[in-house]
């Protein structure tokens, strides 16, 4: 963790291995998945997004079975596959990414998978523009093969041996009807204004789509949160 990021640092294990996922106790096969990213080099090397990680073999060496979205070693090109055991991905799209990706910018993988036969994928990359994202890339496809992924799994985000990006704000949303956490909107804050190094402040947040496990961050860094309702955080 840097920063309060995710830094994908330079390794010799293959993607395979380098999965940060969600627990199997969350397994679930109608899902969206998205991660934010920035390159820290110029060469993006191979940020992943997965959805459907088999929790049965996640564990095994050199081994996954899961839908991938990734960034194809190119500023301008992305794949979405489906990787099965310890065998490279089988392409079921290439993406061109326009405009192609840079250091200066942050972006965003977003991977569905919803259906079992057959298996429905949504993938799309995303640059944020004035605080909005802008579609830079998307590939839909219906997955009819003997070997698609059509139980439910993990979800989780990855990378080849380079260190060249860092990864934030990873999120799922499930789509099989289990009620997501909300995106939280901010409205006001109350005082508006205080002195520097005063002690004893207790700033009221007033938004929408807060939960008892609510965090105020402020600069990054989070602050003791009180949950007072789902308008509400002190």
């Amino acid at each position: 963790l840097q920063g309060g990021t995710a830094a994908k640092l330079a390794n010799s294990g293959g993607y395979r291995d380098n999965l940060v996922y969600r627990p199997s106790a969350e397994d679930v096969a109608d899902v969206e998945a998205s991660v934010e990213f920035r390159l820290t080099a110029a060469n993006p090397g191979y940020p992943q997004i997965h959805v459907r990680v088999q929790s049965g073999t996640v564990a095994f060496a050199n081994w996954l079975d899961s839908y991938v979205m990734y960034v194809a070693g190119s500023n301008s090109q992305a794949v979405l596959g489906r990787q099965e055991s310890s065998s490279f991905v089988t392409t079921l799209a290439n993406i061109t990414l326009s405009p192609a990706l840079n250091t200066t910018d942050n972006f965003r993988l977003r991977l569905r998978a919803t259906g079992a036969s057959p298996v429905l994928l949504n993938a799309v990359v995303e640059r944020e523009v004035a605080g909005s994202w802008q579609v830079i890339g998307q590939a839909a496809v219906s997955d009819s093969s003997g070997t698609r992924i059509s139980t439910a799994g993990s979800v989780g985000f990855s990378g080849f041996v380079e260190g060249a990006y860092r990864y934030d704000n990873f999120v799922r949303v499930n789509l099989d009807g289990t009620p997501p956490n909300p995106s939280p909107t901010l409205s006001s804050m109350s005082p508006t204004t205080a002195t520097a190094g005063e002690s004893g402040l207790i700033l009221t947040v007033v938004g929408t789509g807060f939960l008892p496990t609510s965090q105020v961050r402020w600069n990054g860094a989070p602050r003791t949160t009180t949950y007072v309702s789902d308008t509400t955080l002190e």
